[in-house]
């Protein structure tokens, strides 16, 4: 016998209301939601998507427009979308654009064509709005990293201030005035960021910046390489280094091999991200992790109310700071513990 949104309602102790808003991608009580998903795996209910579809003029299809998939970031923040997703009977549909934005153009109205309730993006980092195609079909963005110049219903992003602001004042508590600080292109928003916390707690402690260890490139570990090596022939050397990416951490790791630096007795580094291999080196990292779980959480939550409350125009900001984890690339300066 096929099994019934009813009979899910009955196994559940909730009224098939319950159960339909929550099928629907609506909000529910948390005890309520979980009596649901333990009836619904119980039960083996499988939901036609289609037909729901069809009553309800949805796809239970969800967008997800990002440069590419070639890094642990991303791949992470997908399993935890999709999970979120599933709880509510969702799919996502991934394009990646590779920064063009003519293709992600292309793809913001190949997913308006195919009718998904939602659309996750993370903006160029060009002002240029090529999202307008979905929002004139109000379908709801939720925007996954800054999106100036994109109206959107909800953004959710890494409050890269906040934790590039903790992890220099950890190298501070240390001992450590030279700092440098090595980040990717100056146009990333995250980038800005990282450098505004950095120059915040240098301000805070009054210790003075030199602009010489402010360097910028890519977010690669050839970049962090090569800004190491730029960081280390100058006369004026820094006790540690703040690497606003992961890659670029791992850069800095190489050079200081290749020119026989020992981390963290002359050199101490901190690194925004926080990857399986920061535990591997053989110096292990102090680093701030992404809070991606949280991100997907909040992600889904802006676009679960998006489809109770599609009228709603002002956007909504969540910003979620990381967690630090210290390790042992952070040591005191060597000239301070000679003295």
């Amino acid at each position: 016998m096929e099994i019934t949104i009813k009979d899910v309602a009955k196994e559940a102790g909730v009224a098939i209301s319950t159960v339909s808003k929550y099928m629907s991608g609506g909000s529910v009580r948390q005890e309520n939601e979980v009596r649901i998903r333990e009836a619904v795996k119980k039960l083996g209910y499988s939901p036609n998507s289609l037909a729901r579809g069809l009553k309800r003029s949805k796809t239970f299809t969800v967008g997800l427009m990002i440069e590419a998939m070639d890094g642990p970031y991303w791949a992470k923040l997908i399993n935890y979308l999709e999970a979120e997703l599933q709880k509510i009977g969702y799919a996502l549909i991934l394009c990646c654009h590779g920064k063009s934005v003519e293709l992600a153009r292309e793809y913001a109205e190949y997913l308006t064509s195919q009718m998904v309730d939602g659309i996750f993006f993370a903006p160029i980092q060009e002002e240029e709005d090529y999202m307008n195609v979905p929002r004139e079909k109000e379908i709801p963005l939720i925007a996954l990293e800054a999106a100036k110049g994109f109206e959107v219903y909800g953004l959710v992003q890494t409050n890269y201030t906040a934790m590039a602001y903790e992890l220099v004042e950890n190298l501070i508590i240390k001992g450590h005035e030279k700092i440098a600080v090595i980040g990717g292109a100056p146009s990333l928003r995250s980038v800005q960021e990282c450098m505004r916390g950095y120059m915040h707690v240098m301000e805070d402690y009054d210790i003075e910046v030199c602009r010489e260890w402010m360097l910028y490139g890519e977010n690669t570990r050839e970049s962090g390489l090569e800004m190491m090596y730029r960081l280390w022939q100058a006369e004026k050397k820094p006790t540690a280094v703040f690497a606003a990416n992961y890659y670029m951490a791992m850069g800095v790791l190489r050079a200081a091999s290749e020119l026989h630096i020992v981390v963290p007795d002359e050199l101490s580094l901190a690194v925004i991200d926080d990857y399986v291999f920061s535990t591997l080196v053989p110096v292990k990292v102090t680093a701030a992790t992404q809070p991606l779980e949280k991100i997907s959480h909040e992600a889904c939550r802006l676009f679960r109310e998006s489809l109770e409350h599609p009228k709603q125009k002002r956007a909504e900001k969540v910003r979620i700071k990381g967690e630090i984890v210290p390790r042992e690339s952070i040591a005191p300066p060597r000239d301070e513990e000679e003295e």
